[in-house]
């Protein structure tokens, strides 16, 4: 939900950090702690900064919430921003909105100065240190109608960001099928020849690569996949991902990696999860939810794959996919179920690849404590070699 905006004056009590995106500005956006009204002792109404929690507190020795002030052009952010230019055409005088939220401050800043065209030279605060950067960036992008329209004035940012995502190891979930999905989600060593051409890339058009390709999925409506999955059925999802068209330029690429085809990724992808799902099973619904009394050895016997098939016991055959969709116990259980079997399916593999005299691979799951069922979501897009 969008914050409210409003052309009332804020709370000229609080004290305002202002910070100049455009000199000639001609616009002022405000970010005002929240604020709830109350009564005086005189019955009369009385605005004050509603205190979410003590970390907004104490700055500069005032013990009250700092707004923040954006000098800004009026013209960039109408053309830029399909909230901001609604409420500017509703108020054509307007020289001041007022966003009564000052939590998306960092994230809000980052998009108005990259609409500006000073992605390039932002101050060393806005550059992303975690995940939740990239993902309120993203939100904010979405809230506020800069993306994914204008997504390419954060390309800059974006791609100075992957560096520090890429060398963190298996800390994120993971997303839709592609030699690049590996690179911006899977951990270390989760695939195999792709995962190792991306990784080991010296080239730097393989970050510009992966913000494009980002946009492409961004483009169809199911970027990020986890949103996707809560707001679309799965074939919805294959649905749109019939009409993905990515073509990198990998002319002046001189690691090769960002000449993979992605199309044929994704098409990949689709034909796995098509042949995997097969709509919700009650079965496994049913046997799911942890019955009064049941032992955890019996609960997760009863719902663990039987060599590799995840259907023992039920009406209709299907795959991990309907599974993953019908589960209703926890979650937790659900990931370890899935753990379990991708790390008896990997050690299957290393046995097959030492018959064949293959060097074996690392495993996706060895290190960390973030395991998750990663493949719960798209498979890679390579073909089996094994």
């Amino acid at each position: 939900m969008i914050a409210p905006l409003s052309e009332m004056s804020g709370n000229s009590a609080a004290p305002s950090t202002r910070l100049t995106v455009a000199p000639n500005g001609d616009l002022i956006i405000r970010l005002a702690p929240p604020a709830v009204l109350q009564t005086s002792s005189a019955g009369s109404p009385l605005v004050v900064p509603k205190f979410e929690s003590p970390s907004i507190l104490a700055y500069n020795g005032a013990n009250r919430p700092r707004q923040f002030e954006f000098r800004v052009s009026r013209s960039i952010v109408t053309a830029h921003s399909d909230c901001l230019r609604a409420t500017i055409m509703a108020s054509p005088n307007l020289s001041i909105i007022n966003v009564n939220d000052h939590s998306i401050r960092h994230a809000l800043e980052l998009w108005l100065r990259a609409v500006h065209g000073n992605a390039d030279n932002l101050p060393q605060y806005l550059q992303a240190t975690h995940a939740k950067h990239a993902w309120n960036a993203i939100a904010i992008g979405e809230q506020y109608g800069f993306s994914p329209q204008h997504s390419n004035a954060m390309k800059t940012w974006f791609t100075l960001f992957l560096p520090k995502r890429t060398s963190t190891g298996r800390h994120y979930q993971s997303c839709p099928a592609s030699g690049v999905s590996v690179l911006l989600f899977r951990p270390p060593g989760s695939f195999h020849e792709i995962d190792q051409i991306l990784r080991q890339a010296s080239c730097h058009c393989r970050k510009v690569t992966t913000f494009d390709y980002e946009s492409a999925l961004e483009s169809l409506g199911i970027w990020p996949i986890a949103s996707a999955i809560e707001r679309f059925t799965v074939a919805q999802i294959i649905e749109k991902l019939k009409k993905f068209e990515f073509n990198p330029d990998p002319s002046g690429c001189n690691s090769g990696a960002c000449r993979h085809d992605f199309k044929k990724s994704v098409e990949i992808a689709i034909r796995r999860v098509n042949a995997d799902f097969h709509g919700l099973c009650l079965n496994c619904m049913n046997r799911s939810e942890r019955g009064v009394g049941q032992s955890k050895q019996d609960y997760f016997r009863k719902n663990s794959p039987d060599n590799g098939c995840w259907d023992m016991g039920c009406r209709f055959g299907h795959g991990h996919s309907t599974w993953r969709y019908s589960w209703m116990g926890l979650a937790a259980d659900r990931k370890a179920i899935s753990i379990k079997h991708q790390r008896n399916n990997e050690e299957r593999i290393q046995k097959v690849r030492a018959a064949k005299g293959l060097r074996a691979v690392q495993s996706g799951l060895s290190g960390g404590s973030d395991e998750s069922d990663y493949e719960d979501e798209f498979f890679d897009a390579k073909e089996e070699t094994y």
